[in-house]
Order: C-alpha cells, then sequence, then structure tokens
C-alpha cells in the first residue's frame, strides 16, 4: 500500500484524492471492478463464490480467533457497536469450537476428556 500511495503521490494532504481509480482517474463503479477484477481473482484462488464482503467476516473471524480483543476488531472494521462486530461478521470456526470443547473436558474430566471415577 506504501508504494502505491508514493508512486501515485497520495498523502495526507490531498484528504479528498482517490486512493484507487479507473483507467482514467476516476472513481471506481464497482459493478466493472467486480467483473474485470475480483470475479477472476477469486477464480483463480478456487475461491468463486466468494463475495467482496466475505473479506470482512474473514478479518472479524481471524482478529477474534487469534485473540484479539473484541473492542479492537469493531474498531479496525469500524463498526460503532460490538455486537455488530460478532453478531454479523465474526464467526466460530469448527477448529476452535473443537478446542473450546477440549477446554471444557479436560477442566471438568482432566486430560484427553476422560472422566475420573467417582
Amino acid at each position: 500500500m506504501a508504494e502505491h500511495l508514493e508512486r501515485f503521490e497520495l498523502t495526507e494532504a490531498g484528504g479528498d484524492a482517490l486512493v484507487f481509480t479507473d483507467d482514467e482517474g476516476g472513481a471506481l463503479r464497482y459493478s466493472n471492478w467486480r467483473r474485470r477484477i475480483w470475479v477472476p481473482a477469486v477464480a483463480a484462488a478456487g475461491c468463486a463464490s466468494a463475495g467482496f464482503h466475505d473479506l470482512r467476516r474473514l478479518n472479524a473471524t481471524t482478529l477474534v480467533v487469534e485473540g484479539i480483543d473484541v473492542k479492537t476488531a469493531q474498531t479496525r472494521l469500524g463498526h460503532a457497536d460490538p455486537r455488530v462486530t460478532l453478531s454479523i461478521y465474526a464467526s466460530a470456526p469448527a477448529s476452535v469450537d473443537r478446542a473450546a470443547a477440549d477446554v471444557l473436558g479436560d477442566r471438568f474430566f482432566g486430560d484427553n476428556g476422560n472422566r475420573h471415577p467417582g
């Protein structure tokens, strides 16, 4: 990103300048960008069904899974309320759910989830 900003001589002083533009320097049109850039990129990555907003979901989920507090994730995503971050964007991957089950199993039944004779 820094290279892009430097190459196009974009600075904080040009607060209204467009960071990404069309071929003529104008604002990007979503439908053109999606057809020309997004669809080929996700197809090449093997994620043809991915939508652009899936990047936000992946971002939120990764932050939460990696232990970043919800308030920081909320701020980075620009949400006014952390409930939006958790209810709409962050998901609980199966691997993390399994790890949570293992923690509870170890806590209440000892290592490896084996029940203690009682």
